[in-house]
């Protein structure tokens, strides 16, 4: 290798010798007895000076494209949620079956490579890659915590930014720590999860990868206490150390908090119902059998009954949905069975499926619960729907208090100053679904809405603007002239003293109506949009909108809802099953890290391992957390590495 700060030099690391850096005297050296009796003690990893001078030969070649395969192998157990345990049997059945490859012939991908490659090869690959990011771009920062099927309490940490490969605002996973482990001390674990704990790990988990705290612009998550609270929270400390940074509370939480306390004021009796139906037909292939011949006689889909589920968000429709279908067939079949069979359970079920009133209720959530779960999934999207936030909200919250309030009233008042319970009402006839109980429901379910949701939010009124159909429209000047007010709302974007920079961004902000854009333009999506307007150029090739579209940008990385952290624990769910619940939290983010980045390259067929995995498949790399320092001998060393290996098994994979 060459001498540091004299490239006429090279050292030889076997001998330790210097030598002109000439390839005459390399190779006369690499003859030499010396040489020659330094390398028979050289490690089985360590290259002569002769192999490092010989060009790429046909064993090279083998050795890549080895390397290639076992990296793409791993991508695909990755991606799938394969146990790593598979790729002990899984090489062996690939050498069997491709016996003519030599690919296959030379692979030794076990399970603790496989995991090892996950971590220290695709998964470290794509963190650096995006830890590079983040340290040039501003971002956003979804949490959440959870307890996964090993009662281990982790940190989902996501990161929202726009990417220019894409050209899109991208979400992507960032770490999963564990907030209690054996090495803790004991005080952490009688604290508890607090809002401390949360906000030290979140912000580690920047520092310690050098990510500087300025870039972060945004935080969201859901409404609790811990996390949203005015006072000793996480988002309090945000606003303490990160002075005008944006807090959003997660709209699809506070839309399924709004339905469940409206759903609150129906009788219990329309929620045992459909609890007692899932219930008689959970454990019983008979009953269902059974059931199908009143669904064939009453001409319904022969579907099987729902049961409702306490985290997962607004998951009632789907069982109303299905009672309600199914409710003729249901209530000529739990007659038969209540006549038969005289059990309690359906005796209760038979009466309830017989009282017209119930039914009616059914009707009733059948109509109304649409209307919270459909903006609950327009907000769990991944595309930029923060410009059409407080539009969405207000249409809604608007379609509701027409149902029972008079129209003139709901459309001449401002949102925030109508009074839903001493509002002007409709009479009792004209109300929408046409019983009393509707009235007392709609007004819950408002109330909660408005004490949940700011119509006068800052920030949410003036990011409308950005939105494609009104940058362009030259009538819209007229209520947003200028982007100061949506500029003071983002002190973390734009240096308010800095008024050359204002004036240039609003500037541009007036010209772009002026510009003649294609319909397909304005239809693009919003972040796609602003990607687009800041590489147009004039004829001698500026760029005219450059500083309008990066500052437009990066306010759209703001979050909206906290979807992608409960996406997060849904793929950790299905990773960390009850055969595979012994999986440590290191290897949860090699796992994580690895399916993304291979989620994002097109799936695990068109993934393509980097030159920097390629390097990265060395022994040092990959088991560099195991391997102790050599003390006697190169085979020492080895037989070192392998009893770590060995009695690490038990602990961090999977068993069945």
């Amino acid at each position: 290798m060459a001498v540091p700060g004299n490239d006429a030099k090279a050292v030889c690391r076997c001998c330790n010798v210097q030598m002109v850096a000439e390839i005459t005297v390399l190779k006369n050296h690499g003859k030499s007895k010396k040489h020659t009796d330094k390398k028979k003690n050289l490690a089985p990893s360590q290259r002569s000076i002769a192999q490092c001078l010989q060009k790429p030969s046909e064993k090279q070649k083998l050795d890549e494209s080895v390397k290639n395969a076992e990296i793409k192998l791993t991508g695909f157990m990755a991606e799938h949620n394969v146990p790593l345990r598979i790729s002990d049997h899984l090489v062996l059945v690939l050498k069997d079956i491709f016996h003519d490859s030599q690919i296959a012939q030379n692979m030794t991908l076990g399970r603790t490579k496989t995991a090892a490659i996950t971590k220290h090869v695709i998964g470290d690959c794509y963190s650096e890659s995006l830890t590079e990011i983040l340290k040039r771009k501003k971002f956003s920062v979804l949490i959440d915590e959870s307890t996964d099927i090993g009662n281990v309490k982790t940190l989902c940490v996501v990161v929202r930014f726009f990417d220019e490969g894409p050209r899109k605002i991208q979400t992507r996973f960032w770490k999963l720590v564990q907030l209690f482990s054996n090495t803790d001390d004991h005080r952490h674990a009688r604290e508890g999860a607090t809002a401390e704990r949360l906000y030290a790990e979140m912000m580690k988990s920047f520092t310690d990868a050098g990510v500087p705290l300025e870039n972060i612009v945004g935080f969201g998550s859901d409404g609790c206490n811990t996390m949203m609270g005015k006072h000793n929270s996480v988002s309090s400390r945000l606003r303490s150390d990160l002075p005008g940074i944006t807090v959003q509370r997660c709209v699809c939480h506070s839309l399924h908090l709004c339905a469940s306390e409206a759903c609150k004021q129906l009788p219990r009796r329309c929620e045992d119902l459909a609890r007692d139906i899932y219930g008689y037909f959970k454990n019983s292939s008979k009953r269902i059998a059974q059931l199908r011949e009143f669904q064939d006689f009453c001409h319904v889909e022969p579907h099987k009954m729902l049961k409702q589920s306490q985290t997962r968000w607004l998951s009632l429709n789907d069982v109303v949905k299905r009672v309600s279908a199914q409710w003729d067939a249901l209530r000529l079949f739990f007659t038969d069975q209540w006549l038969e069979a005289r059990l309690t359970a359906a005796e209760n079920i038979f009466h309830s499926l017989n009282d017209q009133s119930l039914r009616l209720f059914y009707y009733f959530l059948e109509w109304v619960l649409p209307k919270f779960t459909d903006l609950n999934q327009y907000f769990q999207s991944e595309k930029v729907v923060i410009t059409s936030l407080r539009s969405k909200v207000c249409e809604t919250y608007k379609d509701l208090l027409l149902t029972f309030m008079d129209r003139d009233h709901v459309m001449r008042t401002p949102l925030k100053d109508i009074d839903i319970n001493n509002g002007p009402k409709v009479t009792l006839s004209s109300i929408y679904l046409g019983i009393k109980v509707m009235q007392h429901v709609q007004q819950v379910a408002c109330g909660e809405i408005k004490k949940r949701f700011d119509f006068d939010d800052a920030l949410l009124t003036r990011l409308v603007c950005l939105s494609p159909a009104t940058a362009t429209d030259a009538n819209a000047r007229v209520e947003h002239p200028s982007l100061l007010p949506l500029m003071e709302q983002v002190p973390r974007l734009i240096d308010m003293s800095d008024t050359d920079s204002l004036q240039v961004i609003d500037d541009q902000w007036r010209r772009l109506p002026l510009m003649t854009l294609s319909e397909d333009t304005k239809e693009m999506d919003v972040d796609e949009f602003w990607h687009h307007i800041s590489t147009l150029e004039d004829f001698q090739g500026k760029a005219v909108f450059s500083e309008l579209g990066k500052f437009a940008l990066d306010v759209l990385v703001f979050p909206h809802s906290n979807a992608s952290c409960e996406r997060v624990f849904s793929k950790v769910n299905l990773i960390k099953t009850k055969p595979r619940n012994r999986l440590i939290t290191d290897t949860l983010n090699g796992l994580l890290h690895t399916s993304e980045c291979v989620k994002n390259a097109g799936g695990c067929h068109a993934f393509k391992p980097t030159n920097t995995m390629l390097r990265s498949m060395t022994a040092s790399n990959l088991y560099h957390k195991r391997i102790p320092q050599p003390t006697t001998s190169a085979n020492t060393a080895q037989v070192d590495v392998a009893s770590e290996v060995d009695s690490d098994l038990e602990i961090e994979f999977e068993s069945f």
